[in-house]
């Protein structure tokens, strides 16, 4: 009898153990579309009409991927507004992980940046070389631009640019624009941007990488901000006299400085990506 009793137990145990790993199952691995077709960066669906795409709810976002034997395609709409958090001033980071881990390796830094004519000239000189003087005239016609700034970046946030872009090999772009209650982000990256940093498992057609979406939170300047914000409003904090009891003074003080600011919501969710390729 005795033994009957653990025999069910353990059949009991098996049973829960198996509804366990039914309840959490593996990532879903999306796949990309093979183009054989030139797509435009320029923030527009319009040539992503040829696929379904994929809906991560927890962030409202829609997103899609393509690529040729170059490098990949990355649709990427916002549907609800309020989960852009502080992407115009933090952008938004790609993060490739060649080893199957949702483990931040390398990825793509995307960000806007405002620049005068002389700065952008200074940031397109660094990536192009020197510009000819009338397209420096050109620039200067107007004197503010919203640049579209792509970095390759380590998991601590140090650009690698400069060594992962030798010998002419294509840089990262994207754009992004609203439309209506959307923002519509397109990037591409190419394959070779990364040849020098994943040597021994390179990103191609045919392989499954892990890709991260980060986004929002504070970058480094808003954090001192908001210390020196903090530092203010604590140092302005002036003690209320609530009768003659010296303990009431401190607990009104306490609950003033108590109070915290939060910053702005930060992002990231990872999916498996299985590249496409050439079936002509």
């Amino acid at each position: 009898m005795r033994n009957k009793k653990i025999i069910l137990s353990f059949l009991f145990l098996l049973m829960i153990l198996a509804v366990c790993v039914i309840g959490f199952p593996k990532d879903r691995t999306v796949e990309s579309i093979w183009t054989g077709l030139f797509i435009k960066i320029d923030g527009s669906d319009d040539d992503w009409t040829d696929g379904a795409l994929n809906f991560e709810k927890k962030v409202k976002v829609d997103y899609m991927f393509k690529n040729d034997a170059k490098g990949f395609f990355i649709l990427f709409i916002f549907k609800d507004l309020k989960y852009l958090s502080s992407i115009d001033t933090t952008g938004l980071t790609t993060w490739l992980n060649t080893e199957g881990k949702k483990k931040k390796k390398y990825g793509v830094s995307f960000k806007t940046e405002r620049l005068t004519a002389d700065q952008l000239i200074s940031n397109l000189e660094k990536q192009q070389g020197p510009l000819p003087e009338s397209k420096k005239k050109q620039i200067k016609s107007s004197p503010n631009y919203l640049f579209f700034q792509s970095d390759i970046i380590d998991r601590k946030g140090n650009i690698l640019t400069a060594d992962a872009l030798k010998e002419g090999i294509e840089a990262p772009v994207f754009k992004f624009k609203y439309q209506k209650e959307k923002a519509i982000y397109e990037f591409r990256i190419p394959f070779k941007a990364f040849d020098s940093l994943f040597s021994d498992q390179r990103i191609e057609p045919g392989k499954v990488i892990k890709v991260g979406f980060e986004w929002g939170g504070m970058t480094k300047e808003m954090k001192k901000a908001m210390m020196r914000q903090a530092g203010s409003a604590s140092a302005s904090t002036t003690r209320l006299n609530i009768g003659d009891n010296p303990a009431d003074t401190r607990s009104a003080v306490g609950k003033s400085s108590g109070s915290r600011v939060r910053g702005p919501q930060k992002y990231l969710f990872w999916v498996d990506v299985k590249l496409a390729q050439d079936r002509r």
